[in-house]
């Protein structure tokens, strides 16, 4: 890329809010995670997301990350100043040193054909990129789906078990209950006979 060409006048006097929190230097083609907010380099959440797909500050997951569009902050990288290590001119804006490199510099050549193979790459990873959105994304609404239908089916559920529960109980106590009241009435009469007959007895003898 072509930022290994060129090093930061003042370094120390750039806003940490124009910085990358992966490599502590200020952004290369940025990128934002659409839900926290966090931004980051092209090439390090590059790295970070083929290892881990989550914010590297926040952790949080189904992240969205796209390219920066705020024109003031796109606005404040390009007019830092940089030094190009080449041919030692400075107080060239970052903006312009793509100009610089293809008009004053004389390594513009080897230069030019870096820049092209990093275009290359970085058009593969924003398709990369895309894929991996379109996944969190599905994961998201997989999870939500997943999180509703557990909410919704929990009442079911426990009004289900709790009417098999009951129709077990009834089940089993109502016949026990049933039986045990027959054979009370049934044996009622049996022992009061046997015990008149035991006092009959007694009489006569």
């Amino acid at each position: 890329m072509l930022s290994s060409f060129y090093t930061y006048e003042n370094e120390d006097q750039i806003n940490i809010d124009l910085k990358c929190a992966i490599c502590l230097d200020p952004f290369q083609s940025p990128f934002c995670d659409a839900h926290c907010g966090h931004t980051f380099c092209f090439q390090c959440i590059k790295t970070w997301l083929r290892k881990k797909q989550s914010c590297p500050i926040c952790r949080r997951y189904f992240t969205k990350f796209e390219p920066i569009t705020d024109k003031r902050q796109r606005n404040e990288l390009d007019n830092l100043l940089v030094q190009c290590v080449l041919c030692n001119e400075t107080n060239i804006k970052r903006g312009d040193f793509n100009e610089h490199v293809k008009h004053r510099c004389s390594k513009r050549i080897v230069i030019d054909q870096e820049n092209e193979e990093s275009l290359g790459e970085r058009l593969n990873f924003e398709y990369f990129l895309r894929r991996i959105n379109e996944s969190t994304e599905n994961r998201r609404r997989h999870r939500q789906y997943y999180e509703r239908y557990n909410f919704y089916s929990l009442p079911i559920w426990i009004i289900i078990m709790s009417g098999a529960h009951i129709f077990f109980y009834l089940s089993v106590l109502i016949p026990i209950a049933a039986l045990l009241y027959i054979t009370d009435a049934i044996m009622c009469p049996i022992l009061h006979a046997i015990s008149w007959l035991i006092h009959f007895i007694k009489l006569r003898l």
